[in-house]
């Protein structure tokens, strides 16, 4: 209960926290943004596009299209990262199979050693 408090008041400090930051920072980032050694930056253009779709506005700078060789770079990038998600995932399940195969030998050797207990023990006591 006091754990689910906590994290709800984190959250509103948090929250709160952005709400007063947002004001201060923007001119800053628009500035920034409006320099060309940046905005000529792959990742920021694709950022801009990428936003500019979602919003349906126009950020701060121009939204120039990307080249293809910048297309390729990307798209390397983003193979690659799927590539190591998809490794790590797979490691993960792995020993999580691995875990689940540990307890099931354990739970069926204790059930077959409970059966037998109970059934030796029943026969040689009722001799």
């Amino acid at each position: 209960m006091i754990q689910s408090l906590v994290r709800i008041l984190l959250l509103g400090v948090l929250g709160y926290g952005v709400y007063r930051v947002v004001p201060v920072m923007a001119p800053a980032v628009q500035e920034g943004l409006s320099k060309t050694e940046v905005s000529s930056l792959p990742i920021v253009k694709q950022g801009q596009n990428y936003f500019n779709k979602i919003s349906g506005g126009e950020v701060a700078g121009d939204s120039t299209s990307v080249t293809n060789e910048e297309n390729e770079v990307i798209g390397n990038l983003i193979e690659k990262a799927r590539e190591s998600v998809a490794d790590k995932i797979e490691e993960d399940v792995s020993k999580a199979k691995e875990g689940v195969k540990d307890v099931a030998n354990e739970q069926f050797c204790k059930t077959i050693l409970k059966t037998l207990e109970e059934e030796c023990g029943q026969f040689y006591c009722s001799e």
